[in-house]
């Protein structure tokens, strides 16, 4: 221990243990006691008036999330059926496990090869839908999530495969055990592309894949896009019907023959102050083609957020409502929310409202703040003052012990 450590710790003992001589030769010790306000949250379940909404189902396999409330609906059984190029996002969440974005990075770059040329030239001729792509040509990891993302690339989804450094089965396999991961029961994955038919879910599970796509700062950012810039000029843009209108900001579509039209639609509402997103996944869809297909299913998902957003209602939690206590010197004071609280929420959901104290451990005057209440929808806390119902203080700093 060196000198400077000692005087240290000999004033800490100084400090902790007073002697004190008063009258009569008698010695008292007088010892330091630590702090002693302390605080204890009390979560408030708030329950929004109502039954929860019924939803009007279109024909297709369809379901409706709002994930801030937890609210998962569907019509009821849901049946595995192909999910074509709803499949790439799952295939670029695997991505991102071996090769994660940060920030605004472009991760590591590939360069094309004769084999991905040529690759590219069989996804044409199978009628997926693809990039073209050039000997030489040097493509980022974002470059080529935009292109999978955007335009739905297959071409894009083999060379992401091996931007990983991974065979394709090895990939694919990592794509089913993050589906198990998520906990999706009527998944399974086949390919990186979701051209074959073997690409299968449902849409309760798919819900749960945009959930965890959307949670993913640089994969939300793209599916967002309508368009973006390739090095050799291709047109990356969007597939996705009405992206940029009516509050869309993505996520996937997909067609085949085998799965018809397939939409996974994302829309953000401002709600009483409070950004509240709403999902919603059709598969399934059939309208002679591809792009009428497409056009029904997104319409379809539209619709079921729609009377997801109109079943919202502001939800008013009021002034006075208990949340917590403050403790010292043997006493407790509650301490309850300063101002009312107005949240959106679905009816017959509950929204719990906690205590986020900050509380010094000095003397606290009747109605003083003594931190926040709020509750938390999605990522986001509505917040208001937490206010101490009486005054409060914590014992002296030094009692007498001898």
């Amino acid at each position: 221990m060196t000198p400077r450590h000692r005087a240290e710790r000999a004033a800490l003992a100084v400090l902790a243990t007073l002697v004190v001589v008063i009258g009569g030769g008698a010695i008292v010790m007088v010892r330091a006691a630590a702090p002693a306000m302390t605080w204890t949250a009390s979560p408030v379940n708030v329950v929004a008036g109502g039954s929860t909404p019924a939803f009007s189902w279109p024909k297709d396999q369809a379901a409706v999330a709002i994930p801030g409330f937890t609210l998962t609906a569907s019509p009821g059984f849901e049946r595995p059926e192909p999910i074509a190029s709803v499949t790439k996002m799952m295939t670029a969440l695997v991505v991102e496990q071996y090769l994660p974005l940060t920030g605004g990075g472009s991760g590591p770059t590939w360069t094309v090869t004769t084999h991905d040329v040529a690759q590219w030239q069989k996804v044409v001729a199978e009628g997926g839908s693809n990039l073209s792509v050039d000997v030489g040509e040097r493509l980022s990891e974002r470059q080529l999530l935009e292109g999978l993302l955007i335009h739905s690339a297959n071409n894009f989804a083999f060379l992401l495969v091996d931007l990983c450094g991974v065979s394709s089965s090895t990939f694919v396999a990592q794509m089913n055990a993050t589906a198990r991961s998520f906990g999706l029961i009527a998944t399974t994955y086949v390919d990186p592309t979701g051209f074959p038919a073997g690409n299968v879910s449902t849409p309760s599970d798919q819900l749960i894949v945009a959930e965890h796509l959307l949670a993913d700062p640089q994969l939300a950012s793209i599916v967002e896009m309508t368009s973006a810039a390739l090095p050799n000029g291709a047109p990356d843009t969007t597939y996705t019907p009405m992206l940029g209108r009516y509050g869309i900001d993505g996520v996937k579509t997909g067609y085949s023959s085998a799965a018809g039209g397939c939409d996974v639609v994302a829309v953000h509402r401002r709600i009483g102050g409070v950004t509240v997103q709403f999902l919603a996944v059709v598969l399934g869809a059939r309208a002679g083609g591809e792009f009428p297909s497409l056009d029904k299913a997104a319409r379809e998902a539209l619709a079921l957020i729609d009377h997801a957003v109109a079943s919202v209602v502001l939800t008013t939690i009021p002034a006075g409502t208990v949340i917590g206590a403050l403790h010292a010197g043997g006493s407790s004071v509650p301490v309850a929310l300063g101002t009312a609280l107005a949240v959106p929420m679905v009816p017959g959901t509950t929204l719990p409202v906690h205590y986020f104290p900050v509380v010094d451990g000095g003397f606290v005057a009747t109605r003083s703040s003594v931190g926040s209440g709020g509750v938390t929808i999605g990522n986001q806390t509505v917040l208001v003052p937490a206010l101490a119902t009486t005054a409060i203080a914590p014992r002296s700093t030094l009692d007498r012990v001898g």
